[in-house]
This record gives C-alpha cells, structure tokens and sequence, in this order.
C-alpha cells in the first residue's frame, strides 16, 4: 500500500473578520484617493481623498489626512480633514477627528476627541 500525504492548505491572508477588505497595513504611507467599493481598514497613513461605499475603520496608530465621504466611519485613530459621513460615525477611546464634520449620527466615548 502506497501512503500520499495529505497537501497542507495556507493559512488566510487577510483574516476574515466583518472589516476584512481594503486593508492600509501599519507603516504604509499612500499619498492620492483611496476609493473602495468593500469596507476599508486603515492602520498606516493615507494622505489625500478616501472614499469608500461601505464602513472605513481608522484604526488605533491609523492616520487619515485627508477628506472623506463615506457612509459609515469608526475612528480609534487620526482624521485629520473634512469628513462627510452619510450614516453612523463612531468615535472610540483615543480617537481624534479634527476638520469640518457632517454625519447622519455619532457616538464618542469619553476619552474621544473633535475639532474643527
């Protein structure tokens, strides 16, 4: 009897998690518009224009320097520009936005920030 082993299959890429989709990895710098069709997950920089058709999630360590139109956004990081949000826009411990801001609505934990 002939024993073939069996092939091993590679663990997933990108983990499948509910923000899984576009994904700024931490240290990664993009300079120009972001446009995305999935969620996004920022956790680098991204200096310019985002603008997404689904949920932006601007990480801990994340920078957005830039203008955004999204329909959903979680800042736990930096945005730093005009951000117009046409659905839910949550602010989380630590998280910053500084620049003009229109949202349907918002929520912000105490230690959130906002300017503009």
């Amino acid at each position: 009897m002939v024993s073939i082993p069996r092939a091993h299959s590679a663990p997933p890429l990108v983990a499948a998690t509910p923000t899984a989709g576009t994904v700024l990895g931490p240290g990664a710098v993009l300079e120009g518009t972001l446009w995305a069709a999935e969620p996004v997950r920022v956790l680098g920089t991204l200096r310019g224009a985002l603008e997404a058709d689904r949920l932006v999630v601007v990480e801990a360590g994340g920078q957005v320097l830039a203008r955004v139109s999204v329909p959903e956004l979680v800042v736990a990081g930096l945005v730093d520009g005009p951000v117009h949000c046409a659905g839910r826009l949550e602010v989380r411990g630590g998280g910053q936005i500084k620049g003009r801001l229109q949202a349907g609505s918002t929520a912000a934990t105490a230690s959130a920030r906002s300017s503009g």
